[in-house]
């Protein structure tokens, strides 16, 4: 047993974070040296979660060690891993907290290639040919731009073409690396799912457990988490509320296919805006 204290020091070296330090350091280590910004962040958040709006959910996970610590299965497959319990209740309300921050606010990545391709495909489509006469529009055509509450149209149908065919001759003779060079970030507009979420916290757990010798050679396959880890998992999301279906810890099919289904899936970037 052990409790929790009220502020954690700002210590990178803090024995009881060296679960989080070590999973901080795999999503967003320091270019310089070792370590990750994550767990300096993971420390102020902690140590204001009980005053800021933004972080009730983890200072409502913080208020439910005891009922944690209750739960035998826990404290049996957590000894069979030979990991330690406070270092992986750390290591829980990181992972927890990280995920949702992640899939609320984080960023998503808009690829300058892409967006404008899409456009022109979709134009394209849109676009009848007449012989001897003007191209025209199938269904009306607008693009509209907003610089702060103003907004500007173009409607004509000759003006968006000359628009389109600029842009298509600009992508048709670049090459693939001037585009790729273009990078932009934009945050999400709306929450991921409580689906996404879940398979945020099953990615982000599996990441650390992929790291952790005791786990890795108690496996029959070096590289795939074995069934007691994905059940610790589905426990896990069940305990935390991420989803309240209880198949998520009873029904080994339901963890299956919400990984199967994200397995490809492009989570936003969470280690911006942590």
């Amino acid at each position: 047993m052990f409790t929790l204290p009220d502020k954690l020091p700002h210590d990178d070296q803090l024995p009881a974070l060296e679960y989080v330090f070590h999973l901080a350091t795999l999503i967003e280590p320091f270019e310089d040296f070792c370590g990750s910004p994550l767990l300096e962040r993971y420390i102020s958040r902690y140590n204001t979660s009980a005053t800021k709006s933004g972080l009730k959910k983890l200072d409502k996970l913080k208020a439910r060690l005891n009922e944690f610590l209750s739960r035998e299965e826990f404290g049996e497959t957590l000894t069979f891993f030979e990991m330690d319990i406070e270092k992986f209740w750390h290591l829980l309300l990181f992972v927890y907290d990280f995920s949702y921050n992640q899939c609320t606010d984080g960023i998503k990545h808009i690829s300058s290639l892409t967006t404008l391709q899409t456009i022109i495909d979709k134009i394209t489509e849109n676009t009848e040919l007449h012989p001897l006469q003007s191209p025209t529009f199938k269904e009306e055509t607008k693009i509209t731009f907003c610089i702060g509450k103003k907004k500007y149209t173009i409607e004509d149908c000759p003006t968006i073409l000359r628009i389109y065919s600029r842009l298509k001759e600009d992508i048709d003779t670049s090459d693939d690396w001037n585009w790729q060079s273009i990078k932009s970030y934009m945050k999400s507009e709306t929450s991921e799912s409580t689906s996404v979420l879940a398979y945020a916290f099953y990615l982000h757990f599996t990441t650390f457990f992929n790291s952790y010798q005791p786990i890795i050679s108690k496996r029959k396959i070096k590289d795939s988490p074995s069934k007691k880890e994905k059940q610790l998992i589905g426990d896990l999301i069940f305990f935390t509320g991420i989803i309240q279906n209880e198949s998520i810890s009873t029904d080994p099919d339901y963890l299956k296919t919400l990984i199967k289904r994200y397995k490809d899936y492009q989570l936003p970037n969470g280690a911006f805006t942590y």
